[in-house]
């Protein structure tokens, strides 16, 4: 205890410190208190840093959902006022001091009504086009639900300029057949599928699988994504793979199989292409 008052007399006279050897008791008691983040000013040791960097970082995410939630209530013409926590950072020296768990916004009870308001209009539209999707997707995928609910305890929200981000970047982001094959009927040659979006740590993943018969179109897909990620700002990178795979219907192997068929069952085998990443490419590959 004793060296955490002179820890927190020490900060308040912008003092320093030089760090104990047992620190176990000081770390819980500014951690009780939420005052962690001043070990790093007093004792500038870098075990400290972390404390420090956390809140600092923190405090940037919640000044950009405050700057979110005022864009959003100007633009309904809703008062408000910001209060604890949101003001009171503001009145140090350095900010990212001041720790908080939440923002408090304080909004005129009318005001409440005219965002419950805003809610049922949102409810609305997703029953519109819950209505569209259903009849667009009625001989692929039956039961189509877009839910709209209220949450609480929500401890982190995307700004508007990232969700907005988000979103085009999926539309954006080519997926589906790019190339239907010009020898055999109804047959993809080329196609990308969006296949996992993910969300690690404050960033989004998106994992994509490009499929073709032609190892250069393929070659062009990837490079058309990777454009495209250039552009938005994204990071990109590639894995190995499936390798192209060109159908040859006079391969050895397939006479083969196709005489043995027939000596067994009496009757022709049916050869047939399919669009997909195969074993097969990897060893026409290598052999």
């Amino acid at each position: 205890m004793n060296e955490f008052i002179k820890c927190l007399k020490a900060y308040i006279k912008n003092e320093k410190l030089n760090k104990i050897d047992n620190d176990k008791d000081l770390i819980n008691l500014t951690l009780e208190q939420s005052l962690q983040t001043i070990l790093y000013p007093v004792y500038n040791d870098k075990s400290y840093k972390k404390y420090y960097i956390g809140w600092a970082v923190k405090q940037e995410e919640f000044l950009s959902i405050q700057n979110e939630i005022t864009n959003i209530f100007n633009a309904n013409n809703i008062n408000h006022l910001f209060f604890k926590g949101s003001v009171l950072c503001n009145l140090y020296d350095d900010p990212s001091i001041r720790t908080r768990g939440d923002i408090d916004v304080y909004i005129n009870s009318n005001d409440l009504d005219k965002a419950k308001e805003d809610f049922e209009k949102v409810k609305a539209e997703a029953e519109k086009w819950q209505k569209i999707f259903a009849e667009e997707f009625k001989y692929v995928e039956d039961g189509i639900e877009i839910i709209v609910e209220k949450i609480s305890n929500v401890e982190k929200v995307m700004t508007k300029e990232s969700a907005d981000k988000l979103l085009n970047t999926i539309w954006a982001i080519p997926h589906g057949v790019i190339r239907m094959d010009r020898a055999v009927k109804d047959l993809v040659e080329t196609s990308t599928n969006l296949a996992i979006l993910s969300k690690e740590g404050d960033n989004f993943k998106f994992e994509m699988s490009h499929r073709s018969s032609y190892e250069s179109v393929k070659r062009a897909v990837c490079n058309r994504t990777e454009a495209l990620g250039k552009l938005i700002g994204l990071k990109y990178s590639e894995d190995e793979g499936y390798p192209a795979w060109q159908p040859n219907f006079e391969s050895k192997l397939l006479k083969v199989a196709q005489k043995a068929y027939k000596d067994c069952i009496g009757k022709d085998i049916i050869v047939t292409v399919i669009h997909a990443g195969l074993e097969c490419g990897i060893i026409m590959e290598k052999y």
